[in-house]
């Protein structure tokens, strides 16, 4: 299992946890871990927001844990490492497979006006026009974000199925961000990418267009361990998060909370139920 250098993390860590701790009065840490990006500063910054909502909640310090891949995050859940996690919605059900052991408290806005996630298929501004244009060159390759991204293989898959083109005959890469499936595609390196509306659509000037978009699909979630924290303390950063007013940025919980609903889920479980699981290599294979 890949994950970034523990001292390093802690290191930069520690210059954004380090007053809180000492306002706690030396209580015991909880243990947050936000979404795997390759920039581990970027990732702390992001996540601010939501590690002083938590410490404010439980009036504990929150400690971010930083890790590569979506698989080492789901690990450190189960092992007990990490006390709260930001889970795309693919991550969810896959963790949720592994453990009735999760707490989903809040949904995660994208926008104050967007209460849930789509997914999207794009091009190069001068690429395709549709998909159907794709069976004429079978070599058209393909990028993905992560192989537990919700906007990766399963929902790229599911929107190729629905021009009947079929993922698994074309070449396929795993890039890793949505940012990056997005700067891919601008610089022309691949015919179509999968990844979430609201970057494909902050990247459009840039020479980018949308060609098929899912359907609402839910947003990201934060949940905690029950197996770590207890049940009046969930229900305190649940709280804490709901109240939580929007504010200016782009960190996670910037756009404010919603609750959770399991019902937004059943969708996504049809679409991942008809998937190709093969075409989903373990992420520390990308």
């Amino acid at each position: 299992m890949k994950r970034i250098s523990i001292f390093a993390a802690f290191l930069l860590s520690t210059l954004f946890s380090w007053s809180g701790h000492a306002e706690t009065g030396g209580a015991s840490p909880v243990y947050f871990a936000p979404l795997p990006m390759s920039n581990a500063k970027l990732n702390l910054v992001k996540s601010q927001l939501i590690i002083q909502t938590i410490e404010k909640a439980l009036d504990r310090p929150a400690i971010p844990k930083l890790y590569d891949t979506y698989q080492a995050i789901i690990d450190a859940f189960l092992a007990g490492e990490v006390d709260f996690v930001e889970l795309g919605p693919l991550t969810y059900l896959a963790l949720s497979e592994r453990t009735e052991q999760v707490s989903p408290l809040v949904s995660v806005n994208q926008t104050t006006e967007q209460k849930q996630y789509q997914c999207v298929v794009a091009a190069p501004i001068d690429g395709i026009d549709r998909l159907s244009q794709l069976s004429k060159n079978p070599d058209s390759k393909v990028a993905l974000t992560r192989p537990l991204s919700t906007c990766g293989w399963l929902l790229t898959e599911h929107l190729l199925k629905q021009n009947d083109i079929q993922l698994s005959e074309l070449p396929t890469k795993f890039l890793g961000t949505h940012q990056e499936v997005a700067l891919a595609l601008v610089r022309k390196e691949y015919a179509i990418g999968g990844l979430a509306s609201f970057v494909a659509e902050r990247y459009a000037p840039l020479g980018l267009k949308i060609l098929e978009t899912s359907d609402p699909l839910p947003q990201f979630i934060v949940a905690g361990n029950p197996k770590t924290v207890s049940r009046e303390e969930l229900q305190k950063v649940q709280e804490t998060l709901l109240n939580t007013q929007p504010k200016q940025g782009w960190g996670i919980g910037s756009q404010g909370f919603s609750r959770f609903s399991e019902d937004l889920f059943e969708g996504l479980k049809a679409i991942q139920a008809k998937g190709t699981r093969d075409l989903m290599p373990l992420e520390n294979q990308q």
